[in-house]
């Protein structure tokens, strides 16, 4: 990885604004965006060869900072579904709506177009069916396994 890649996951994890990480770490205004999103992209092969390491790179700094910090994907499923429900401290409609689609986004509800597959309540999910959701089991296969229990 070159200096201004490392450059580039430093600052992207600054704010995760991934065009300005790019700028910041030296890459010019005409090429910043296209550069910055073969490392943020959604997974390692969006990019073409020789970028995987980049992306790597990004990957690892999200996870050394989520494990510096203590937090769990579980945790903040966990938060946005109180938010979602109402339970926390001062929300607000705003906020309830906002959680319920980070949640279904985060779960992988909705298609690479934001064109949505299927309703989706995660209310209707027991916190275990939640669980096997955040670890990749589909929702419609969470549902058609209540039924062979």
């Amino acid at each position: 990885m070159t200096s201004k890649q490392s450059a580039f996951v430093q600052e992207y994890m600054k704010d995760r604004n991934a065009k300005a990480a790019a700028l910041r770490a030296g890459y010019a205004e005409t090429t910043a965006h296209s550069k910055a999103s073969l490392w943020v992209g959604k997974s390692r092969s969006d990019g073409p060869r020789g970028y995987g390491g980049g992306w790597d790179a990004v990957r690892a700094a999200e996870s050394a900072a989520a494990e510096e910090a203590g937090v769990e994907v579980q945790d903040v499923i966990e938060g946005f579904l109180r938010e979602a429900r109402g339970q926390g401290p001062d929300t607000s409609s705003a906020a309830r709506t906002a959680a319920w689609d980070k949640l279904a986004k985060h779960l992988g509800f909705y298609e690479v177009h934001t064109r949505q597959r299927a309703p989706f309540d995660p209310s209707a999910f027991s916190r275990d069916e939640l669980q096997r959701i955040a670890g990749g089991e589909s929702p419609a296969a969470v549902i058609a396994a209540r039924g062979s229990q």
